[in-house]
């Protein structure tokens, strides 16, 4: 994807998020649901078949839209505009499920890394080395602790080539955190919302939970033990 569409796709898509919640709040939650679910796809699509660049946009795009599914769940605890439908979460559940483990990090590898071959067609010795980094930057994004040997083969490249290889240590950070994400937003639209749940004040936690997946996720259950990342009060989902 050429980076200015990539740019634009970015706008886009953080305006969509903004639209669902208009639609939400407005008690249009159908329409809400069904822009949300547009709005994965659209994520998804951003970077199917692209180089990180647009990977990484499409990897905030999407932790964007499963953090607005979270906030749209979570308003179910609202008196006045009611829980969202089972038929809604159920295509919200589908819509996650589609996205399967999220992006294809390994093909945004070979495209990012291949595209570097023209520039050292000629010197073999760089050729060489960018084939073995290659090799195992995409055996990394399946198997992390495959990275030592790759930052070693980085580390004797030539340097203008090495200085041109994305951090991977970055990218598998980003990976995690959407399948982490993708993780917790399964588990928040299959969980049946209980009543506000509030620590005991001994404890020295205020914190509100609406949804029993917060308990769950957090390993909260066990009172005291944890900040919960769901709540209203801290980050959302």
């Amino acid at each position: 994807m050429p980076v200015e569409y990539a740019r634009k796709a970015l706008v886009l898509g953080r305006l969509n998020v903004f639209y669902a919640f208009h639609l939400i709040i407005a008690g249009n939650k159908d329409g809400g649901v069904r822009t949300l679910e547009a709005g994965l796809r659209f994520s998804h699509d951003v970077g199917n078949g692209g180089s990180f660049f647009a990977t990484l946009i499409a990897d905030g795009l999407l932790v964007s839209h499963l953090r607005a599914i979270g906030d749209a769940v979570h308003l179910e605890a609202d008196p006045l505009r009611g829980p969202l439908s089972a038929a809604q979460r159920a295509r919200l559940q589908a819509a996650v499920a589609r996205l399967d483990e999220g992006l294809d990090w390994r093909k945004a590898a070979k495209v990012e890394l291949e595209g570097l071959r023209d520039q050292y067609a000629s010197d073999p010795l760089a050729s060489t080395a960018l084939t073995r980094i290659i090799s195992l930057y995409v055996a990394v994004l399946d198997d992390p602790s495959k990275l030592p040997a790759l930052e070693e083969a980085i580390h004797s490249a030539p340097q203008q080539l090495a200085d041109l290889i994305p951090n991977a240590k970055r990218i598998l950070e980003a990976k995690q955190d959407l399948n982490n994400r993708l993780l917790r937003t399964r588990l928040l639209l299959t969980t049946a919302v209980v009543p506000a749940y509030r620590y005991p004040r001994a404890l020295g936690v205020q914190s509100r939970h609406t949804s029993r997946s917060c308990l769950i996720v957090s390993g909260l259950e066990n009172p005291g033990s944890a900040v919960c990342p769901h709540c209203s009060n801290l980050p959302a989902l």
